[in-house]
């Protein structure tokens, strides 16, 4: 909506006791610390207020789309029940795995960001023509203040 970025998109990957959730975004570098505080921003939002009901119902409605093309095929199916007994201990039903989506709610959400976004959780990688010295010590103060 500010035209800061070219892109942005957020990506997790789950196991059985760990994961990763990532957030990334190509942007001009002049944008950085802009760039850097909306993101913190939206974080600190959902913790605080969460989502709207609109948003939950269209990323309910992403998950669910993904996960039934991904089971398209014979490849998808063999993989889901592979990622699912190697990393979560054991395999889920997809109706289960449907429920279990549907179930998510703001709460939910409002929980786990409280939870997963603080600042010991948090690392950031920036790959582009930035002076570190300028702007290390600026994103670590502001990811510790807004998160």
């Amino acid at each position: 909506k500010k035209s800061l970025v070219y892109s942005v998109s957020m990506g997790i990957r789950s196991y059985r006791d760990t994961g990763k959730m990532t957030i990334y975004s190509e942007f001009s570098s002049k944008n950085t610390q802009k760039v850097i505080e909306e993101i913190a921003a939206v974080i600190k939002c959902i913790k605080t207020r969460g989502v709207t009901a609109e948003q939950l119902r269209r990323a309910k409605q992403n998950c669910a789309g993904k996960f039934m093309l991904h089971l398209d095929s014979a490849n998808g199916i063999a993989e889901n029940v592979a990622h699912e007994e190697l990393f979560m201990g054991g395999s889920m039903a997809p109706d289960e795995y449907m429920r279990g989506i549907q179930r998510v709610t703001n709460r939910d959400l409002m929980q786990l960001a409280r939870e997963t976004f603080t600042p010991e959780n948090c690392s950031i990688a920036i790959v582009g023509p930035l002076d570190p010295k300028e702007y290390e010590q600026k994103i670590v103060d502001l990811v510790q203040s807004k998160l």
